[in-house]
């Protein structure tokens, strides 16, 4: 802490102190600034030094920088002491000063500051090592208790514990169409634990079914430290859209064993013309069903009479998805059908092409019960006999 102020003159030099006290920090060091003025009226080079005073010893001052240094007439220099004491100096007062004199005449050219005083606190006492015979009974005391019962009570109080990680620690599946299942993803469950951990069957966090497991190595299996166990994932969506769920695994060291499985799924356009479509009113020439199936982005078309078939006729033809409305040319008739499914699956919009070009009024059908067919499900089966003739 800086405290007081002091100024002393001569002939050649003043140097002047903020404080003639300096405090010693934590460390047992301080900092005391000086500022030196050529008082003459002449350039002079001038050498400072500390004088450590009241049995201080001057190893614990040092000045920042050069001591020597030149003066302009009436220039100044400002000079750091640095104090640093031992932690084993004694405690006490002490002071010390600094003095500066000219290097060419050193008896006439000169200049000291006031005394500065700073007080040691008691000595630190420096921790004794512990003899060496001490380390050796010591050493041999823990030899002796991890050679019986302390390893097996360090054992108890440290146990075995099993630890599961997943790789990887998440799935994400492309676009699927609902009906059909990706290529399937593995992944591996590791047990980087020191115990076994025993698994039970696999499930999913919210009962889904979209997520059909194959090749399934970990349910109900027990996992040896640093084994490990695969099971293949694939996705299958039964309805559209986002579709987030969690496979898990229950076990005996009640770990949360749980990977992320997400994907997607849509209806893809030749899989919403599949089953079976009723007309809204009368078909063309009479016909009571029409019959779709997709398959690898084909469509096949069967039409279906009703009993008596009076002047209809049943005819079938196939044609590949490419573009909307699709155009299915039928057989054995010289007709061609143009098909058109509107977004959701449910309606269906059918004319009649003939051979000279001419087509027939749009004829509208629907589903049965207006329920939209899965593609998965393939043709619907209904309850009543469909003609074959």
């Amino acid at each position: 802490m800086i405290e007081g102020k002091g100024l002393t003159t001569t002939a050649a030099f003043a140097i002047t102190t903020p404080s003639t006290t300096a405090k010693l920090d934590a460390n047992r060091k301080a900092r005391v600034a000086f500022t030196v003025t050529n008082t003459s009226i002449q350039p002079l080079r001038g050498r400072a030094r500390v004088v450590a005073m009241d049995t201080a010893r001057p190893e614990w001052f040092a000045i920042d920088g050069e001591a020597e240094r030149a003066f302009a007439s009436n220039g100044t220099q400002q000079y750091t002491v640095q104090l640093n004491v031992p932690a084993t100096a004694p405690a006490g007062k002490y002071t010390f000063q600094l003095k500066v004199v000219g290097v060419a005449n050193p008896d006439e050219q000169y200049g000291e500051s006031q005394q500065v005083a700073f007080e040691v606190p008691q000595p630190i006492k420096r921790s004794e090592p512990l003899p060496m015979w001490i380390w050796i009974v010591a050493a041999v005391v823990a030899l002796l208790v991890l050679g019986g019962g302390g390893f097996a009570l360090y054992k108890a109080m440290n146990p075995d514990k099993a630890k599961g990680t997943f790789a990887p620690a998440a799935l994400t599946f492309d676009k699927q169409d609902v009906g059909t299942t990706s290529a399937s993803k593995t992944i591996r469950l590791t047990n980087s634990g020191s115990a076994d951990l025993r698994l039970k069957a696999a499930s999913f966090s919210d009962g889904s079914k979209d997520f059909p497991l194959s090749n399934d190595h970990c349910s109900n299996q027990t996992i040896r430290a640093s084994a490990s166990c695969s099971v293949d994932i694939a996705f299958a969506p039964l309805t559209t859209g986002p579709l987030t769920t969690k496979l898990t695994f229950a076990n005996s060291a009640g770990l949360a064993l749980a990977v992320s499985l997400t994907g997607t799924a849509a209806y893809s356009r030749p899989g919403l013309y599949a089953g079976l479509w009723y007309p809204n009113g009368s078909g063309p020439h009479g016909e009571s069903s029409i019959r779709i199936t997709s398959t690898g982005g084909f469509i096949a078309v069967q039409t279906y009479c009703p009993n008596p078939p009076g002047s209809c006729f049943t005819n079938q033809g196939i044609a590949q998805f490419t573009t909307e409305p699709v155009i299915v040319l039928m057989s054995p008739a010289t007709t061609s059908l143009s098909l058109k499914v509107d977004e959701a699956g449910n309606a269906l919009t059918v004319f009649v092409i003939n051979r000279d070009g001419s087509q027939s009024a749009p004829v509208a059908f629907h589903r049965l019960s207006l329920i939209k067919i899965k593609p998965s499900l393939g043709p619907l089966q209904t309850l009543n006999p469909i003609p074959t003739h």
